[in-house]
């Protein structure tokens, strides 16, 4: 099947669940040259670090991949979390709604997507267009960085002191 869409369209991007070498939601390390398709995938967990195979962390804003009343909704603090955690892994985070029956986005998943995107209105070019690194990505901070620019951002603020290394000496 990868092949015969490659063919159809070689500029084509698909995502590696085609195959059976993705990193699922046990975030398994995998082996990209058994991979089929262009990126992984991992489910309901942040992807680990990467600085050569691409992937993409795919989670839900609530617990369920549908819609459903009364679904627990994960905190903006947990979103924001995941998303910078994915920034500073070097990858891309996909992050599920999911639509009630009459085609509408639940109100209270609207208001947390606006305060996502009202933080990334302040803080999104220590997101957008950046790679993940120096730093690998621990439950207290991440960091990403563009051009000369390190950007670290600290999750856990009720750590009392984050230590960081010094600033590798090689490109990742």
């Amino acid at each position: 099947m990868y092949r015969y869409i490659k063919q159809l369209k070689p500029s084509i991007i698909s995502n590696n669940r085609l195959g059976k070498e993705f990193a699922a939601m046990e975030n398994k390390a995998i082996d990209p040259s058994k991979m089929i398709g262009d990126y992984d995938t991992p489910e309901q967990t942040v992807g680990k670090m990467n600085m050569t195979t691409p992937w993409e962390s795919c989670f839900t804003i609530c617990d369920q991949w549908a819609w459903k009343p009364n679904d627990k909704m994960k905190s903006l603090k947990e979103c924001l979390s995941i998303l910078i955690k994915s920034a500073g892994g070097n990858g891309n985070l996909l992050l599920n709604v999911g639509p009630m029956p009459d085609g509408r986005i639940e109100a209270r998943q609207v208001a947390r997507l606006k305060e996502i995107g009202d933080w990334l209105q302040k803080n999104g070019s220590a997101i957008y267009g950046t790679l993940g690194g120096p730093y690998m990505p621990t439950s207290n901070y991440a960091a990403t960085r563009k051009g000369n620019n390190i950007y670290l951002h600290v999750i856990n603020t009720d750590t009392a002191a984050i230590a960081i290394k010094n600033i590798p000496g090689k490109k990742y």
